[in-house]
């Protein structure tokens, strides 16, 4: 979405119990998610609310003429991180809560585009050692 957006086109997260709004762009439907400094939240708080986002989505689709089937996922720096995240919930049956209730939509996105995210595949056990606290689904 671009820099400026309305509020009224940015999509509220799923906790504050507001139903999301969609924005079009170009004839395309879009969600924007606030970003991680404006949430002032930890994780898991950020991919639990996308997790509730998509299943919102899924099931409001046909309603902003969109089609389940043809879903892409797009972030760009945590935002890349996110929807990497609930790509790999969708894809792989977790046991968190909130990766249950994105791998039961039984949707799976037709595209994932994380762009400039944060990644380091090099050494996986890395993070583990740096945190040994840290949450297994960030961790496997």
């Amino acid at each position: 979405m671009a820099r400026g957006a309305r509020a009224e086109d940015r999509l509220i997260t799923a906790r504050s119990g507001c139903e999301p709004s969609a924005a079009s762009l170009g004839g395309k439907k879009f969600l924007h998610y606030q970003s991680i400094a404006e949430l002032r939240t930890r994780f898991p708080t950020p991919l639990e609310d996308v997790c509730r986002a998509f299943d919102w989505v899924v099931k409001n689709a046909e309603r902003f003429g969109g089609d389940p089937s043809r879903i892409v996922l797009a972030g760009e720096s945590a935002g890349a991180n996110l929807v990497t995240s609930l790509a790999l919930a969708l894809a792989y049956e977790r046991p968190e809560p909130f990766a249950k209730l994105a791998f039961a939509t039984g949707v799976v996105p037709r595209a994932v585009v994380p762009a400039c995210g944060v990644f380091q595949v090099s050494d996986l056990a890395r993070l583990k050692r740096r945190k040994p606290a840290m949450s297994s689904f960030i961790a496997d």
